[in-house]
Protein backbone atom coordinates (compact mmCIF):
# COMPACT_ATOMS: atom_id res chain seq x y z
CA UNK A 1 0.00 0.00 0.00
CA UNK A 2 3.14 2.38 0.93
CA UNK A 3 4.38 1.64 -2.77
CA UNK A 4 0.93 2.97 -4.34
CA UNK A 5 0.35 5.60 -2.17
CA UNK A 6 4.05 7.08 -2.53
CA UNK A 7 4.25 6.55 -6.09
CA UNK A 8 0.03 8.17 -6.70
CA UNK A 9 1.53 11.29 -4.69
CA UNK A 10 4.48 11.74 -6.90
CA UNK A 11 1.90 11.44 -10.08
CA UNK A 12 -0.48 13.26 -8.29
CA UNK A 13 2.61 16.33 -7.74
CA UNK A 14 3.78 16.27 -11.71
CA UNK A 15 -0.19 16.37 -12.35
CA UNK A 16 -0.22 19.43 -10.99
CA UNK A 17 2.51 21.50 -12.42
CA UNK A 18 1.57 19.96 -16.09
CA UNK A 19 -1.97 20.97 -16.38
CA UNK A 20 -3.41 22.81 -13.39
CA UNK A 21 -6.94 23.75 -14.75
CA UNK A 22 -7.83 19.74 -15.33
CA UNK A 23 -6.31 18.83 -11.81
CA UNK A 24 -8.33 21.19 -9.98
CA UNK A 25 -10.91 19.27 -11.80
CA UNK A 26 -9.79 15.82 -10.37
CA UNK A 27 -9.29 17.42 -6.95
CA UNK A 28 -12.88 18.55 -7.13
CA UNK A 29 -14.40 15.18 -7.74
CA UNK A 30 -11.88 13.46 -5.24
CA UNK A 31 -12.97 16.26 -2.19
CA UNK A 32 -16.68 15.46 -3.46
CA UNK A 33 -16.20 12.05 -3.31
CA UNK A 34 -14.34 12.02 0.17
CA UNK A 35 -11.41 9.82 -1.13
CA UNK A 36 -7.51 9.37 -1.10
CA UNK A 37 -5.50 10.86 -3.56
CA UNK A 38 -4.24 7.43 -4.08
CA UNK A 39 -7.75 6.40 -5.04
CA UNK A 40 -8.52 9.01 -7.50
CA UNK A 41 -5.00 8.53 -9.11
CA UNK A 42 -5.36 4.54 -9.34
CA UNK A 43 -8.89 5.22 -11.13
CA UNK A 44 -7.06 7.48 -13.59
CA UNK A 45 -4.22 5.59 -14.08
CA UNK A 46 -4.07 2.24 -13.39
CA UNK A 47 -2.24 1.27 -16.53
CA UNK A 48 1.03 3.42 -15.40
CA UNK A 49 1.41 0.90 -12.14
CA UNK A 50 3.38 -1.77 -13.97
CA UNK A 51 4.14 -4.01 -11.19
CA UNK A 52 0.34 -4.83 -10.47
CA UNK A 53 -1.41 -7.36 -11.99
CA UNK A 54 -3.37 -6.19 -14.75
CA UNK A 55 -6.83 -7.63 -15.86
CA UNK A 56 -7.60 -8.68 -19.73
CA UNK A 57 -7.81 -5.33 -21.10
CA UNK A 58 -7.74 -3.98 -24.30
CA UNK A 59 -8.90 -1.34 -27.10
CA UNK A 60 -8.54 -0.47 -30.72
CA UNK A 61 -8.19 2.50 -32.72
CA UNK A 62 -8.77 3.48 -36.30
CA UNK A 63 -8.83 6.48 -38.36
CA UNK A 64 -9.03 6.68 -42.28
CA UNK A 65 -8.76 9.34 -45.20
CA UNK A 66 -12.08 9.86 -47.06
CA UNK A 67 -11.71 13.46 -48.19
CA UNK A 68 -12.29 14.33 -44.36
CA UNK A 69 -10.90 11.99 -41.94
CA UNK A 70 -13.51 9.32 -39.88
CA UNK A 71 -11.97 7.84 -36.86
CA UNK A 72 -13.31 5.71 -34.21
CA UNK A 73 -12.09 3.86 -30.93
CA UNK A 74 -13.05 1.31 -28.43
CA UNK A 75 -12.45 0.84 -24.68
CA UNK A 76 -12.30 -3.00 -23.45
CA UNK A 77 -12.34 -3.73 -19.59
CA UNK A 78 -14.27 -5.65 -17.14
CA UNK A 79 -17.60 -5.87 -18.23
CA UNK A 80 -18.88 -4.23 -14.83
CA UNK A 81 -17.01 -0.92 -16.20
CA UNK A 82 -19.71 -0.37 -18.48
CA UNK A 83 -22.56 0.93 -15.98
CA UNK A 84 -19.61 3.67 -15.29
CA UNK A 85 -19.04 5.37 -18.56
CA UNK A 86 -19.90 8.62 -19.34
CA UNK A 87 -19.61 11.30 -21.84
CA UNK A 88 -18.07 14.65 -20.67
CA UNK A 89 -19.39 17.66 -22.36
CA UNK A 90 -17.21 20.37 -21.82
CA UNK A 91 -17.87 24.00 -22.90
CA UNK A 92 -15.59 26.56 -24.37
CA UNK A 93 -13.35 27.83 -21.31
CA UNK A 94 -11.06 30.57 -21.10
CA UNK A 95 -9.98 29.99 -24.65
CA UNK A 96 -10.00 26.51 -24.76
CA UNK A 97 -11.97 25.02 -27.14
CA UNK A 98 -15.23 22.81 -26.28
CA UNK A 99 -14.62 19.19 -26.28
CA UNK A 100 -16.83 15.55 -25.65
CA UNK A 101 -14.56 13.09 -23.95
CA UNK A 102 -15.65 9.36 -23.56
CA UNK A 103 -14.55 8.63 -19.98
CA UNK A 104 -16.04 6.46 -16.97
CA UNK A 105 -17.19 7.86 -13.61
CA UNK A 106 -14.15 9.85 -11.70
CA UNK A 107 -11.94 9.66 -14.52
CA UNK A 108 -10.73 12.89 -16.12
CA UNK A 109 -10.97 11.61 -19.72
CA UNK A 110 -10.24 8.23 -22.18
CA UNK A 111 -10.62 9.80 -25.73
CA UNK A 112 -12.98 12.49 -27.72
CA UNK A 113 -13.62 15.37 -29.81
CA UNK A 114 -13.27 18.85 -29.13
CA UNK A 115 -15.05 21.61 -31.14
CA UNK A 116 -11.89 22.36 -33.49
CA UNK A 117 -12.06 19.01 -35.00
CA UNK A 118 -8.92 17.49 -32.94
CA UNK A 119 -9.57 13.80 -32.09
CA UNK A 120 -7.72 12.09 -29.15
CA UNK A 121 -7.48 8.29 -28.84
CA UNK A 122 -5.48 5.58 -27.16
CA UNK A 123 -4.00 2.29 -27.18
CA UNK A 124 -2.24 1.01 -23.70
CA UNK A 125 1.13 -0.87 -24.26
CA UNK A 126 3.43 -2.68 -21.87
CA UNK A 127 6.56 -1.42 -21.45
CA UNK A 128 9.67 -2.11 -18.84
CA UNK A 129 10.17 1.50 -18.49
CA UNK A 130 7.48 3.27 -16.66
CA UNK A 131 8.04 6.33 -14.18
CA UNK A 132 6.11 8.86 -12.31
CA UNK A 133 5.30 11.71 -14.34
CA UNK A 134 1.65 13.43 -15.07
CA UNK A 135 -2.18 11.05 -15.42
CA UNK A 136 -2.54 9.84 -18.90
CA UNK A 137 -6.00 10.89 -18.85
CA UNK A 138 -4.81 14.35 -18.33
CA UNK A 139 -2.96 14.44 -20.94
CA UNK A 140 -5.75 13.26 -23.18
CA UNK A 141 -7.59 16.18 -21.84
CA UNK A 142 -4.99 18.44 -22.22
CA UNK A 143 -4.04 17.20 -25.89
CA UNK A 144 -8.29 18.21 -26.23
CA UNK A 145 -7.27 21.88 -25.77
CA UNK A 146 -5.15 22.17 -28.74
CA UNK A 147 -6.73 23.32 -31.80
CA UNK A 148 -5.36 20.99 -34.71
CA UNK A 149 -3.10 17.65 -35.27
CA UNK A 150 -0.10 19.64 -35.46
CA UNK A 151 -0.57 21.45 -32.24
CA UNK A 152 -1.56 18.25 -30.33
CA UNK A 153 1.67 16.59 -31.73
CA UNK A 154 3.41 19.32 -30.26
CA UNK A 155 2.11 19.42 -27.15
CA UNK A 156 2.95 15.73 -26.90
CA UNK A 157 6.08 15.86 -27.81
CA UNK A 158 7.27 18.38 -25.19
CA UNK A 159 4.98 15.84 -22.49
CA UNK A 160 6.77 13.23 -20.04
CA UNK A 161 4.79 9.90 -20.11
CA UNK A 162 4.15 7.73 -17.51
CA UNK A 163 4.67 4.41 -19.57
CA UNK A 164 3.97 2.66 -22.88
CA UNK A 165 0.66 3.79 -25.31
CA UNK A 166 0.01 4.36 -28.27
CA UNK A 167 -1.75 8.21 -29.44
CA UNK A 168 -4.45 8.81 -31.92
CA UNK A 169 -4.42 12.06 -33.22
CA UNK A 170 -6.58 13.61 -35.45
CA UNK A 171 -8.26 16.32 -37.34
CA UNK A 172 -10.80 16.69 -39.99
CA UNK A 173 -7.65 16.54 -42.66
CA UNK A 174 -5.30 14.04 -41.40
CA UNK A 175 -4.42 11.51 -38.66
CA UNK A 176 -0.78 9.65 -37.00
CA UNK A 177 -1.03 6.92 -34.24
CA UNK A 178 2.22 8.20 -32.31
CA UNK A 179 3.49 5.18 -29.84
CA UNK A 180 4.82 6.70 -26.77
CA UNK A 181 7.08 5.66 -23.12
CA UNK A 182 9.32 7.54 -21.09
CA UNK A 183 12.81 6.98 -23.39
CA UNK A 184 10.71 7.50 -27.09
CA UNK A 185 7.95 8.65 -29.34
CA UNK A 186 7.92 6.91 -32.72
CA UNK A 187 5.13 8.25 -35.63
CA UNK A 188 3.81 4.35 -36.34
CA UNK A 189 1.16 5.79 -39.46
CA UNK A 190 -0.05 9.06 -41.24
CA UNK A 191 -2.28 9.54 -43.03
CA UNK A 192 -0.61 12.12 -45.22
CA UNK A 193 1.12 8.59 -47.32
CA UNK A 194 -1.58 6.12 -46.48
CA UNK A 195 -5.12 5.72 -46.78
CA UNK A 196 -5.92 3.75 -43.17
CA UNK A 197 -4.09 3.71 -40.35
CA UNK A 198 -4.90 1.88 -37.01
CA UNK A 199 -3.36 0.04 -33.69
CA UNK A 200 -3.89 -2.20 -31.30
CA UNK A 201 -2.56 -3.30 -28.01
CA UNK A 202 1.04 -4.13 -28.84
CA UNK A 203 4.00 -2.18 -30.21
CA UNK A 204 5.11 -1.81 -33.33
CA UNK A 205 8.23 0.24 -33.97
CA UNK A 206 11.38 -1.29 -33.04
CA UNK A 207 12.33 1.24 -30.26
CA UNK A 208 9.14 0.03 -28.89
CA UNK A 209 9.42 -3.26 -29.69
CA UNK A 210 12.73 -3.16 -27.75
CA UNK A 211 10.77 -2.29 -24.19
CA UNK A 212 7.74 -3.88 -24.46
CA UNK A 213 6.83 -6.37 -21.77
CA UNK A 214 5.50 -9.68 -23.80
CA UNK A 215 4.27 -11.40 -20.67
CA UNK A 216 1.70 -8.52 -19.93
CA UNK A 217 0.42 -8.28 -23.73
CA UNK A 218 -2.99 -8.38 -24.17
CA UNK A 219 -4.20 -11.91 -25.37
CA UNK A 220 -6.66 -10.38 -28.21
CA UNK A 221 -4.78 -8.06 -29.64
CA UNK A 222 -2.95 -9.64 -32.28
CA UNK A 223 -6.55 -10.76 -33.29
CA UNK A 224 -7.88 -7.75 -33.31
CA UNK A 225 -5.64 -5.85 -34.97
CA UNK A 226 -5.80 -8.67 -37.81
CA UNK A 227 -9.45 -7.67 -37.90
CA UNK A 228 -8.36 -4.15 -38.06
CA UNK A 229 -6.23 -4.96 -40.95
CA UNK A 230 -9.02 -7.35 -43.09
CA UNK A 231 -11.76 -4.31 -42.68
CA UNK A 232 -10.41 -1.23 -42.80
CA UNK A 233 -10.81 -0.43 -46.57
CA UNK A 234 -14.44 -1.28 -46.16
CA UNK A 235 -14.81 1.73 -44.19
CA UNK A 236 -16.47 4.80 -46.05
CA UNK A 237 -18.57 6.51 -43.79
CA UNK A 238 -19.44 6.56 -39.81
CA UNK A 239 -21.92 4.32 -40.61
CA UNK A 240 -19.30 1.88 -41.72
CA UNK A 241 -16.85 2.68 -39.20
CA UNK A 242 -19.55 1.87 -36.07
CA UNK A 243 -20.52 -1.47 -37.91
CA UNK A 244 -16.67 -2.53 -37.95
CA UNK A 245 -16.02 -1.04 -33.84
CA UNK A 246 -19.22 -3.19 -33.35
CA UNK A 247 -18.28 -6.18 -35.56
CA UNK A 248 -18.25 -9.85 -33.73
CA UNK A 249 -16.32 -11.56 -36.27
CA UNK A 250 -13.69 -13.68 -34.82
CA UNK A 251 -15.52 -13.73 -31.15
CA UNK A 252 -14.61 -13.70 -28.46
CA UNK A 253 -11.70 -12.11 -30.04
CA UNK A 254 -13.48 -9.41 -32.03
CA UNK A 255 -12.86 -6.05 -32.28
CA UNK A 256 -16.30 -5.67 -30.43
CA UNK A 257 -14.38 -8.19 -28.03
CA UNK A 258 -16.17 -10.49 -25.45
CA UNK A 259 -13.35 -12.49 -24.26
CA UNK A 260 -12.79 -13.78 -20.92
CA UNK A 261 -9.50 -15.15 -19.64
CA UNK A 262 -11.49 -16.78 -16.58
CA UNK A 263 -14.75 -16.30 -14.90
CA UNK A 264 -13.42 -13.71 -12.47
CA UNK A 265 -11.68 -11.37 -14.93
CA UNK A 266 -14.27 -11.15 -18.04
CA UNK A 267 -13.71 -8.87 -20.67
CA UNK A 268 -15.42 -6.80 -23.24
CA UNK A 269 -15.97 -3.89 -25.29
CA UNK A 270 -17.65 -1.29 -22.60
CA UNK A 271 -17.41 1.91 -24.83
CA UNK A 272 -17.03 3.12 -28.22
CA UNK A 273 -16.91 6.41 -30.77
CA UNK A 274 -16.67 6.97 -34.10
CA UNK A 275 -16.33 10.46 -35.72
CA UNK A 276 -17.08 11.74 -39.39
CA UNK A 277 -15.76 15.19 -40.45
CA UNK A 278 -17.38 14.31 -44.07
CA UNK A 279 -20.93 14.13 -42.30
CA UNK A 280 -19.96 16.38 -39.36
CA UNK A 281 -21.63 13.61 -37.40
CA UNK A 282 -20.13 11.17 -34.23
CA UNK A 283 -21.75 8.69 -32.21
CA UNK A 284 -20.72 7.13 -28.72
CA UNK A 285 -21.90 4.46 -27.33
CA UNK A 286 -22.14 2.30 -23.87
CA UNK A 287 -22.43 -1.54 -23.96
CA UNK A 288 -22.91 -3.58 -26.77
CA UNK A 289 -26.03 -5.33 -28.80
CA UNK A 290 -24.62 -8.65 -27.77
CA UNK A 291 -24.09 -8.07 -24.14
CA UNK A 292 -26.77 -8.39 -20.76
CA UNK A 293 -26.71 -4.73 -20.40
CA UNK A 294 -28.34 -2.04 -22.91
CA UNK A 295 -26.63 -0.11 -25.54
CA UNK A 296 -27.15 3.59 -24.66
CA UNK A 297 -25.77 6.16 -27.78
CA UNK A 298 -25.23 9.51 -28.27
CA UNK A 299 -25.39 11.33 -31.64
CA UNK A 300 -23.75 14.77 -31.84
CA UNK A 301 -22.38 17.47 -34.28
CA UNK A 302 -18.80 17.07 -33.14
CA UNK A 303 -18.00 20.85 -34.57
CA UNK A 304 -20.71 22.10 -33.03
CA UNK A 305 -20.87 24.16 -29.28
CA UNK A 306 -21.34 22.45 -26.41
CA UNK A 307 -24.09 24.29 -24.20
CA UNK A 308 -22.34 25.42 -21.03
Amino acid sequence: RKWIEDNAMSQWSRTERYDGSVFAELEGIRVAANISVSDIVVLNNYTDFRDLPLPEEGCSTVTVNRGKTISGFTWDMHGSAADYVALIELPEDSGRPGARVLSVVGCCGMAGVNTEGAVVSINNLNTNNAQAAPMWPVVVRSLLTQSSLSEMKSRLSNTDVGGGRSYLLADPDCGEIIEVSPSCQVQVGTLENMNEVFHANHCLSDEMIAIEDKKSLSSTTHSRYGLLEKNVSKIQSLSDMKDLLESHEGEPKSICSHYQSNSQDPSQTCAAAAIDFNSNKAVFWRGCSKGSRAVVTHEISPLEPVDG
